[in-house]
C-alpha cells in the first residue's frame, strides 16, 4: 500500500508534476504520473469536489474534499512503488441557490519532508536546491554530509517574502538560525565539530509565497 508521511511537510519543490481539474462543463478529469518508490510528494486540492490519488493497483489511497478556493487542502505522502499513479478530480455542483461552485483543481508536487527522514540533499560545492513554500508551518529539510573540522557556508536567497534558514545537528538539535529578507540573502558559517549527516531547513517567517535557492560551499 501507499506509505503516508507521518507529519506535515508541505513545502513543494518546483512546478507540479501532475494536475487534474473538474468544472461544470467537464465534471471529471484524470491524469497519470510516474512516481518513484521512497520519494516524498504532496497532493494539493482546492475548489469544490473530490480529488483522488489512485495507486498502480487501481485503489484510491488518498481522498481530498475541498469546499473552498482558499486555503487549499494538502496531504503529504511517500510512494511505495516506482510506477504510474493516477490523479482524478471530480467537480461538486451542489451549491446554495444563486451560487455556482468554483472548479476543483488538484496537483501533485515533489516534496521535502520536515524531519530527519527527508530524502532531499545538499552537497557542498556541487548543487543548489530551489523550492517554493506557500504556508506557515511548511518547511523543507535537506540532508548534508559535513566533515569534522571543515568550515562551511550555507547560503539562502529568497523572493516573495522572508525566509528562515536553520542548521541542525545529526540528532536534529537546532544549532543556528538566520533570516533572509525578501529579495535578499542570508548566510550561516559553520565549522563542523564532528563528521556526520546534518540538516539545513527552510521555512517562512511571515505568511507569503516564497521562492528560494539554498546551497552550501566549503569555506
Amino acid at each position: 500500500m501507499l506509505g503516508l508521511a507521518s507529519g506535515p511537510a508541505l513545502a513543494v519543490q518546483g512546478s507540479p508534476i501532475a494536475s487534474a481539474w473538474g468544472d461544470p462543463d467537464t465534471p471529471t478529469r484524470s491524469a497519470t504520473v510516474g512516481l518513484a518508490a521512497g520519494q516524498d510528494y504532496l497532493l494539493e486540492a482546492d475548489g469544490f469536489g473530490t480529488a483522488e490519488l489512485v495507486n498502480p493497483q487501481g485503489q484510491t489511497e488518498i481522498t481530498l474534499q475541498p469546499h473552498m478556493g482558499y486555503p487549499s487542502i494538502v496531504q503529504p505522502f511517500r510512494a511505495t512503488w516506482t510506477a504510474v499513479y493516477g490523479l482524478k478530480a471530480t467537480y461538486d455542483p451542489v451549491a446554495p441557490p444563486s451560487f455556482v461552485n468554483s472548479p476543483i483543481g488538484s496537483w501533485i508536487y515533489r516534496d521535502c519532508r520536515s524531519d530527519t527522514q527527508t530524502q532531499c540533499r545538499l552537497t557542498p560545492g556541487v548543487n543548489e536546491q530551489r523550492g517554493l513554500i506557500v504556508a506557515m508551518g511548511d518547511r523543507d529539510w535537506y540532508r548534508v554530509t559535513l566533515r569534522k573540522g571543515v568550515r562551511y557556508r550555507f547560503t539562502i536567497a529568497t523572493s516573495g517574502g522572508q525566509a528562515s534558514l536553520t542548521l541542525r545537528s545529526p540528532s536534529a538539535k537546532l544549532l543556528i538560525r538566520h533570516i533572509a529578507p525578501d529579495g535578499g540573502t542570508a548566510f550561516i558559517d559553520y565549522k563542523a565539530p564532528g563528521s556526520g549527516t546534518y540538516f539545513a531547513a527552510v521555512s517562512l517567517v511571515t505568511q507569503a509565497n516564497i521562492n528560494y535557492a539554498v546551497s552550501v560551499q566549503h569555506r
